[in-house]
């Protein structure tokens, strides 16, 4: 799959979304960033169209790759959204993906490893550390 990261989703996918009829910021970004080769999506966008359920077959495993790098990659609301948007959208992914899941639980455990040297407000909302726990409690704790 990574060399196909140059390509948007529209062009993994084989479909273009016909012009948004409804004007809300969420549908135009979302219309706009499938347009958007996946390579140049940041970590923002990942966060915002897993959060929507879109493209998760070709973005859950970019997000894993990028929260490897970081667990708790940031977003626009806080340290670990994109983690949480993964471990709580991805389900599709995670089940049929057991190396992934795998990664991902490591992932998981690594987030709430740092949150334990610091202090939890300043990593993640104590919410996403119950989802992060969760995720690993029924995927493995190896």
């Amino acid at each position: 799959m990574a060399h196909k990261r140059h390509l948007s989703l529209e062009a993994l996918e084989r479909r273009v979304w016909r012009e948004p009829s409804f004007p809300s910021r969420l549908v135009t970004t979302c219309h706009r960033l499938r347009r958007i080769p996946i390579r140049d999506l940041s970590v923002e966008d990942l966060r915002l169209l897993i959060g929507q359920s879109i493209g998760l077959e070709y973005l859950v495993p970019l997000a894993i790759e990028r929260l490897d790098e970081d667990p708790l990659a940031a977003g626009d609301f806080f340290p670990g959204d994109l983690l949480l948007q993964v471990v709580t959208r991805g389900a599709p992914i995670h089940e049929r993906d057991r190396p992934l899941t795998s990664a991902l639980a490591a992932i998981c455990r690594r987030a709430l490893e740092m949150a334990e040297t610091s202090p939890v407000s300043e990593l993640a909302r104590p919410s996403a550390l119950a989802a992060y726990r969760a995720f690993v409690d029924q995927n493995g704790a190896a």
